[in-house]
């Protein structure tokens, strides 16, 4: 209801008292041998002398403490594949050639003859174009 007084200041002191008198118990409890033993008791029924138990296809080791954790390599597989075309482009880029003569050995390696009537130009043309669309 949009009527209703705000708290008084005394009710909001005891409310964050309470929360912090919860907060230090909670601590203290869990921080305790008590605690511990109870959090990290073996819920599989126990077996004399053994260390392991199988459970279906499961082997469980039981453990009074917690074990360390081990390092796991976990490793996306878009790493791979960003890796993979750094290294496509980096050939790529070392491969593609910088003047018009480079250009012009290059495509008759790979086709076996001379370029077309107008191969220049059209070079020209997207050099052209090229700066005029980065000035933009």
């Amino acid at each position: 209801m949009p009527d209703d007084p705000p708290p008084r200041r005394s009710t909001v002191i005891w409310t964050i008292l309470a929360l912090l008198c919860l907060f230090i118990t909670n601590i203290v409890l869990l921080n305790s041998d008590i605690a511990r033993s109870a959090l990290y008791a073996e819920w599989l029924p126990l077996i004399p002398g053994a260390s392991e138990q199988r459970v279906g296809r499961h082997i469980w080791r039981k453990s009074r403490e917690p074990t360390a954790l081990r390092e796991v390599e976990d490793v996306h597989p878009i790493r791979n594949l960003i890796h993979n075309a750094d290294e496509s482009f980096g050939q790529y880029d070392a491969d593609r050639s910088r003047t018009f003569r480079n250009t012009v050995i290059k495509y008759r390696r790979k086709y076996g003859r001379h370029p077309p009537p107008g191969f220049k130009q059209v070079r020209t043309h997207r050099a052209i174009w090229h700066r005029w669309a980065v000035s933009q």
